[in-house]
């Protein structure tokens, strides 16, 4: 072993020096011994962790030597810093660890590690390696003489040893320099030591691991040599495909798909067992001993077996899932002509119930719109009475044909408000003005609001932004709450707020009205189909639930906050044109 080796040598030079000098005693050259040999045995144990190790080495060498202060250091985070991972002190018989000293507050000293065999200073506090530490380090603990040796693995300083002499300043000897310098290659031997040990331990683990894997895996699991001959198959692989374990060790890795897919296999094979990077998981179909086809799942990955280059490959019988699938596709392709089929009677359902709760809207304003008629055609009679009396027309004459002429124009307008509401919805979306709907509504409302003493307040911002809407859809929405509005006014004179408002990319619209409120435990059922609290007769529990939907379908929100005996309030938000896009 390595650290033997390097005890050997350290034995043959202290038998030459202790020949030439009488400085360094027998009794501790021998003790030097006794104590690298005890560390050789202690790092080389199976049973002895590295922290143990170092704790070991450090404890050791300072009694050995005398030193009050010895410690082990390793670098960290790109080697910017060495962090200690065990000091120990001979006066307290204490361990510690965690102190760190950075590159930059001590570049001579980390210049200095990296071409010296050993830091030898017997002045530390004015050796050039180390007198960087006098203020911060050596005066505080009175340290005065360091002994610092760098611990090389694989050709690289890794970390360093330190002997930190406290009192008067120490000459430090040749056998003290050559003892610490192998304590450091002890540790370093030591942690290579544990790392084949972890190896090793990996390696056993693995192996059992897979073995207990492989033999009670329920998926195949065969192994191939790189010429592609089975050298290992587990009991799941033959109840596969029927074959034998013997039997399969006499195949290659071609004899068991379909003729028509071993090129392919083939190519594969060869590319992964070089090394290559290619697909490592894909279906294939596996020929069975009776003659039958099996689909499997594979997934394939090169490995080693009995150190030779080989493939693993684990094969996963699909019959079910494949069978699943094919249900699946059935079933799919049965539920999506269903969807469709269904989607367009909802479509024409829900087209069909847009325009039954705009007929029933609409039947409700008709005796408004008859009284509006009725005004402008009395006065076109009037006037043409007195017109019929007069052979010319004076200037009173004129101004009553004027007022014919006006009132015959608002009822073409009203005609035409109301052939637009009544038309059936186009469904196509278009940059439309809130505030123009909102008027265009307000122009069929407005006898019969006023006939109910009921005052409409508006309050429009300037400047709101167009919206993607629907707008004969949208002017049924603002109806429907509009009516609902009205008639919560149970006992008028009352009042009905309209504002606008726009909030970043929203367009907001709020109708507030004096009623008599929702009360509280209705609230959350407002928006259910066909749920309503007025009388039978008076209304469908419709208007509601569909403007929601229509609102929806605008990608907007509708939400109502009420009090009973204080009123209602309905927020419409929808988004901006510009939002939209």
């Amino acid at each position: 072993m390595q650290n033997e080796r390097v005890i050997g040598r350290w034995l043959q030079r202290i038998q030459v020096r202790s020949s030439q000098t009488t400085s360094l005693g027998e009794a501790t050259l021998r003790q030097q011994q006794e104590a690298l040999m005890h560390l050789a045995k202690c790092s080389q144990s199976r049973s002895c962790d590295l922290d143990r190790v170092f704790r070991q080495m450090t404890e050791t060498s300072a009694k050995t030597l005398g030193v009050e202060r010895v410690s082990v250091w390793f670098y960290e985070d790109q080697r910017y810093k060495i962090r200690c991972v065990d000091l120990y002190e001979l006066s307290k018989a204490k361990h510690s660890y965690g102190l760190e000293l950075m590159q930059a507050d001590y570049p001579t000293y980390f210049a200095a590690l990296e071409v010296s065999r050993s830091i030898i200073a017997d002045d530390a506090w004015y050796d050039p390696s180390t007198r960087e530490f006098l203020n911060d380090y050596l005066k505080p603990l009175g340290i005065t003489s360091m002994l610092d040796t760098p611990i090389h693995r694989d050709g690289k300083i890794i970390g360093v040893v330190c002997h930190e002499h406290i009192g008067p300043k120490r000459h430090w000897s040749h056998d003290e320099v050559f003892f610490a310098g192998s304590i450091a290659d002890l540790i370093a031997f030591a942690m290579e030591a544990a790392d084949r040990r972890s190896v090793e331990e990996a390696l056993r683990q693995s192996e059992a691991n897979f073995r207990a894997l492989a033999d009670n895996a329920d998926d195949g699991i065969v192994i191939a040599d790189a010429e592609g001959r089975y050298v290992y198959a587990n009991s799941s692989m033959t109840q596969l495909i029927g074959y034998s374990v013997d039997e399969l060790l006499h195949l290659r890795v071609v004899d068991l798909v379909p003729m028509e897919e071993r090129q392919l296999l083939l190519e594969r094979f060869t590319r992964r067992i070089s090394g290559e990077e290619i697909v490592r998981q894909y279906e294939t179909t596996l020929l069975r001993k009776d003659g039958g086809c099996v689909p499997v799942e594979v997934a394939a990955a090169k490995t080693s077996w009995q150190s030779k280059s080989a493939v693993m490959a684990i094969f996963r019988d699909i019959t079910g899932r494949k069978q699943a699938e094919q249900q699946l596709r059935d079933a799919h392709d049965d539920l999506e002509g269903r969807v469709k089929a269904s989607s367009v009677k909802l479509r024409n359902a829900h087209e069909q119930l847009v325009h039954a709760e705009k007929l029933s809207a609409v039947g409700q304003l008709s005796a408004s719109i008859a009284h509006e008629f009725n005004n402008p055609i009395f006065g076109i009679r009037s006037v043409l009475e007195r017109v019929r009396e007069k052979e010319k027309l004076g200037s009173a004459s004129k101004n009553l044909v004027e007022i014919a002429i006006r009132e015959c124009g608002r009822v073409s307008e009203l005609m035409k408000k109301l052939q637009d509401f009544y038309r059936p919805s186009s469904g196509i979306s278009a940059p439309m003005d809130v505030h123009e709907a909102i008027n265009d509504v307000l122009i069929l409302s407005e006898q019969r609001l006023k006939s109910r003493r009921i005052l409409i307040e508006t309050n429009f911002a300037q400047g709101l932004p167009r919206v993607d809407g629907i707008a004969d859809q949208l002017k049924q929405v603002i109806l429907n709450l509009l009516n609902n509005a009205s008639e919560a006014i149970s006992a008028p004179p009352g009042w009905i707020r309209i504002g606008t408002t726009v909030n970043e990319n929203q367009v907001i619209v709020r109708i507030q009205d004096s009623g008599c409120g929702i009360p509280r435990e209705n609230l959350s059922m407002i928006f259910n189909p066909f749920f309503t609290t007025k009388s039978s007769g008076k209304g469908t529990g419709l208007g509601l639930s569909v403007s929601q939907e229509i609102i929806k379908r605008h990608h907007g929100t509708i939400q109502v906050e009420s009090r009973p005996s204080v009123g209602t309030t309905f927020t419409i938000n929808l988004p901006v044109k510009e939002a939209r896009q």
